[in-house]
């Protein structure tokens, strides 16, 4: 229990800024956290990604500011449709029944990086501990506009 408690300290805010030795204010680190609806619209619609699933499968997925998106992976290409329930992100690819679409929790890995998770009624299957460290994973993603800030080995 000491561990787990000394671990989710660790995950907290520290200090907004810290000093220098000459007295400069350096910027606070990255810190991961999950993400709103209007933190997903802001980073990422408008915007292509792209990405791999825990299993390795590679993707891209165009996310159209109408809500509309266009993906592809190797063997397929197809358009959905996205929409918001509260904070949770959901798709739907009515063209092709094989895509099983879904609704995910999006969690910022990095400055360019982000975790989907899967949810059931908005409630994330992999806990918040894993959330936290970035494992249990269904797919992450980063914006095609801007080098992948993500991990080189998948850790999910």
């Amino acid at each position: 229990m000491a561990c787990a408690a000394a671990l989710v300290a660790s995950l907290a805010p520290g200090p907004a800024t810290a000093a220098g030795e000459d007295g400069d204010v350096e910027a606070k680190p990255f810190r991961y956290r999950e993400m709103s609806r209007a933190d997903i619209e802001a980073e990422l619609i408008g915007r292509a990604v792209e990405g791999y699933y825990a299993s390795g499968a590679t993707f891209t997925e165009s996310f159209n500011a109408d809500l509309s998106s266009d993906y592809r992976d190797a063997n397929s290409a197809t358009s959905g449709l996205m929409s918001f329930k509260g904070d949770t992100f959901c798709f739907v690819y009515p063209d092709n029944p094989q895509m099983s679409g879904g609704c995910f929790v999006v969690w910022q890995r990095s400055d360019n990086c982000y975790d989907f998770y899967a949810t059931l009624d908005g409630q994330a299957f992999a806990g918040f501990l894993a959330r936290s460290l970035g494992a249990d994973w269904d797919a992450r993603v980063w914006r095609q506009d801007a080098r992948s800030t993500c991990p080189v080995t998948p850790i999910s």
